[in-house]
């Protein structure tokens, strides 16, 4: 029924594409294009009621889940794997097209719906998730590191930001097509809505991973998470470019440049996720699948489209306007420093594929280098902020203000100076930061702020992000200690006693007493057996303070017969026990990077709240 489901889905919404094309059958072509999406959504509520059941004759149910998951992790593992995932992403984008219905661009349905048409015929032909087995009495059960409440609720925010890209992408070719390039502007809202959907869902992954994965920290550049990164940029980069055009009058290639490479990066990233061209250097990468080939042909067709457009209208497009205003010049460097930063991130998460290309081992670019350049970049864009923002702070308080930035400016550069080595770009990034939050802040309470609270806000988390981030790489400390089985040892100022490990078939955990800040208590810290035998620690211990976590997660276990061998082979005379490596990690500043991600999203959310009441 799954399957039919399906079919129906794609063979209505494919022909709601085509008559759409056809000004006569715009009506038909809209009721089709509705009858579709509910049949996407009858697929998909089809599919969480296999979860919901048990029924393990479904494939996709019985590698995903078990009798023994919980009732919101059977609903979770819907979008668990690559099928469920790709189902989600296809309603979603369907469900992101339907304002468009309405539009008054003659172009932005038809070619909105044919995107949509697109992912409902690969989600049916390359990734259908009701393929049929012999029934199973229970299942292979939702893998550990899944079960987590914000990996619940991480993919569908991302991919909504996702399919909301669908939006912005027909409304460039369709002004363009229509030689209206003013209505570019008119995806400003829609723009300001992804960057914030797209952010959280960022942000949720890097809470799970944080709390999940047990690599110490909540962002490790990983390829996959990169390619989540570059669309949010690009996002951020095209809200500002949409607001120099609506107030300049110029920029039009820049904007549909943008407003075409939004969908693209979407599908680039789903590519390199679910391909698995990228899975022998990411932790995130599905191995190979049957989506690679459809999902390059349609990434190729969403490169084709707009170059075919542009290259047919490129005489409309008015000839570049010299920058007379000095904030002006700014502003646009400040956006094509972010442009370039976004584009920069995406060349080296793929540098790997060159060595491939080359018949080489796949390498991955170092996180050094990615630590490096974004400190680079994020002082270059928040001095520009300084200069752009236009503050407009009353006369009697501008002294003040300007002596409130600096001395939040040295406080932010000095604090880094005490604990760290000079370094030029860390501690000017630092200053900046500080005085942007500084500056903030006083516009905030300096009256008529109504129109300028989104870009304070926005601006105000951004640089308490980078400031979070500065001090969590610089400032965190870390130390490492094998503890034999009924051992204590003090690491970084926790005392930490091994009890030993308990074993329950295929997973377990690693019994744990710690002993912090006069407070004492027992964790198990959950393992999984891989099919080679080995364990592998799945979530770390956190003890959450307000300026720092302490951070603990097993890096290593060597059994009781693993010492046993040892011991023969080195001829030592060690009593054989069970034994981990553990790290213990003090996370500076923690809570300035959640502080700075939730203000920064609500920013943006504000700000497509102003452009939407703005229409």
């Amino acid at each position: 029924m799954g399957t039919l489901f399906l079919a129906a889905a794609a063979a209505v919404l494919f022909a709601s594409a085509a008559l759409a094309f056809f000004r006569p059958a715009a009506r038909a072509s809209r009721i089709l294009f509705l009858a579709g999406a509910l049949l996407q959504l009858a697929a998909f509520c089809l599919l969480v009621r296999s979860f919901i059941v048990n029924d393990f004759s479904v494939v996709y149910v019985r590698d995903n889940s078990s009798l023994a998951t919980p009732l919101i992790y059977k609903i979770s593992a819907t979008w668990a794997g690559q099928q469920g995932s790709f189902l989600l992403w296809a309603l979603l984008t369907s469900v992101s097209v339907i304002p468009l219905l309405g539009a008054k661009g003659r172009w932005i349905f038809p070619i909105a719906a044919a995107a949509a048409a697109a992912f409902a015929l690969v989600s049916f032909s390359a990734a259908n998730p009701f393929v049929h087995a012999a029934p199973a009495a229970d299942g292979s059960g939702l893998r550990t590191i899944l079960r987590n409440p914000w990996m619940a609720i991480h993919p569908p925010v991302l991919f909504f930001g996702y399919a909301l890209t669908v939006i912005p992408f027909a409304r460039a070719l369709d002004a363009v097509i229509r030689k209206d390039l003013a209505a570019l502007v008119s995806s400003r809202a829609s723009v300001f809505l992804i960057a914030a959907v797209t952010g959280a869902g960022i942000a949720l992954g890097g809470i799970w991973a944080y709390e999940t994965l047990g690599w110490g920290g909540f962002w490790g550049w990983d390829p996959v998470e990169n390619s989540s990164l570059v669309p949010w940029l690009v996002s951020v980069a095209l809200v500002h470019v949409l607001l120099l055009q609506s107030k300049r009058g110029h920029w039009e290639k820049m904007s549909f440049a943008l407003s075409a490479s939004l969908f693209i990066l979407a599908l680039l990233s789903s590519f390199l996720t679910r391909s698995g061209i990228l899975a022998s250097v990411s932790v995130h990468s599905f191995t190979s699948s049957s989506l690679a080939l459809p999902l390059g042909f349609m990434t190729s067709c969403a490169i084709i489209a707009p170059s075919i457009v542009f290259a047919k209208e490129r005489r409309n497009f008015p000839p570049s306007k010299k920058q007379e205003a000095f904030r002006e010049i700014v502003f646009g460097t400040g956006v094509t420093i972010f442009i370039f930063y976004a584009f920069m991130i995406l060349g080296a998460t793929i540098a790997p594929l060159a060595f491939v290309a080359a018949g080489r081992a796949p390498a991955s670019v170092k996180v050094s280098f990615f630590n490096n350049v974004s400190v680079v970049f994020a002082t270059l864009f928040l001095c520009a902020s300084l200069i752009c923002i236009p503050w407009q702070i009353r006369r009697p308080k501008w002294k003040t203000a300007a002596a409130a930035a600096l001395c939040s400016a040295l406080l932010f550069a000095f604090a880094f100076l005490r604990f760290t080595p000079f370094s030029p770009w860390l501690h000017l990034s630092a200053a900046a930061a500080g005085a942007t939050v500084a500056l903030c802040v006083i516009r905030l309470f300096s009256g008529n702020v109504r129109p300028m609270f989104p870009t304070l806000l926005g601006h105000a988390g951004l640089a308490l992000f980078i400031a979070g981030c500065i001090a969590v790489g610089v400032l965190s400390t870390s130390e490492r200690k094998e503890i034999p089985a009924g051992d204590t040892i003090e690491v970084a100022g926790t005392k930490i006693t091994f009890g030993g490990i308990k074993d329950e078939g295929r997973k377990g955990s690693f019994l744990l007493t710690i002993e912090e800040r006069g407070s004492k208590h027992e964790t198990g810290i959950p393992f999984e057996k891989l099919p080679d035998g080995s364990i592998m620690s799945v979530r770390p211990a956190i003890s959450h303070g307000l300026l720092r976590d302490t951070y603990l997660y097993i890096e290593g276990f060597l059994s009781k017969a693993d010492i046993e061998k040892i011991v023969k082979t080195e001829k030592l005379e060690a009593k054989p026990v069970d034994t981990v490596l553990v790290n213990v990690s003090k996370k500076e500043m923690i809570l300035f990077v959640l502080a700075g991600t939730v203000l920064l999203v609500a920013g943006l959310f504000a700000g497509f709240i102003r452009s939407w009441r703005a229409k």
